[in-house]
């Protein structure tokens, strides 16, 4: 019957192992500037191929202390939670990668970050996610009660940045390769608070109340970090070592503007290739 075989579909579904495939996904919010930074690495990457019609990804590979990896990039259709949820859990089911890297550019929180400043997002929430309230028949008066649900990055990530951020003449190496429009300011390395939703922000208030509200220690803010990390963690095994390393190119206020987004998704791509290559031992566990 049609029950029973749905019960043996079901079950060789939940038995079947699956194995790690390529060594590193890299999944970015838009084409440019973010997935066109990783596609500027010297990895090898080939001409655009498609995982189904809607769907490209590019194909390369990099030699990280001593081993070489194969990696996978592509970027999300749009920006925001759902688009990037949906494709990283699509690209992780088709490619099984042990290393999952969300790159790219975020809002910072002013007075804590500079322009270039690479976040690591631990921990990344929704802050969007939660219940407003208010008296009957006076909708002014409602208030918005947070329920967030957060994710760590993996420890090994952390101390793997950390490292990193003890380097200044490695981060002034990443700054000189640069030509274009760039702050005086070396970059930093900020492992710390995320917040994700689906709005872009650039009024300077909501990045404030949030801070004040959802975790004095905010760092900054994107639209993609937190769906990310719930597509991996929620995945079915074997699950990929996930990390997300924005720059920052503005401070969600009304002084946004396009001027540094080439250069921190340049600056995030670099950080982020110098460490997988150091790394990549710990992070691949051998």
């Amino acid at each position: 019957s049609f029950l029973n075989d749905l019960k043996k579909t079901t079950a060789t579904a939940l038995t079947s192992e699956k194995s790690f495939g390529v060594d590193i996904l890299i999944v970015a919010a838009l084409r440019n500037p973010e997935l066109r930074a990783i596609r500027d690495l010297d990895w090898g990457f080939a001409a655009a191929r498609s995982l189904d019609q809607g769907t490209l990804y590019y194909a390369g590979s990099a030699n990280f202390g001593g081993r070489s990896c194969n990696i996978i990039a592509s970027a999300c259709p749009r920006m925001g939670p759902v688009a990037a949820a949906i494709h990283t859990t699509r690209m992780i089911e088709a490619f099984r990668p042990r290393v999952l890297v969300m790159p790219g550019i975020c809002a910072g929180m002013r007075g804590n970050t500079d322009y270039g400043d690479v976040i690591v997002a631990t921990p990344a929430w929704d802050w969007q996610s939660g219940k407003k309230v208010g008296t009957k028949g006076r909708p002014q008066s409602a208030a918005f009660q947070i329920q967030p649900h957060q994710i760590e990055a993996d420890s090994r990530v952390i101390a793997a940045f950390e490292q990193l951020a003890e380097d200044s003449p490695a981060l002034a190496g990443i700054v000189a390769k640069w030509r274009g429009n760039k702050p005086r300011n070396l970059p930093r390395i900020l492992p710390g608070p995320v917040a994700s939703g689906a709005s872009v922000v650039a009024d300077g208030e909501t990045i404030e109340d949030i801070k004040r509200t959802q975790h004095r220690k905010l760092l900054g803010l994107d639209m993609e970090s937190y769906a990310v990390y719930a597509a991996a963690k929620d995945i079915s095994p074997p699950r990929p070592i996930f990390f997300s390393a924005k720059a920052v190119c503005d401070h969600a206020d009304p002084k946004k503007s396009d001027d540094y987004q080439d250069y921190a998704a340049f600056v995030s791509a670099e950080v982020t290739a110098l460490v997988l290559e150091r790394a990549v031992a710990s992070l691949l566990g051998e």
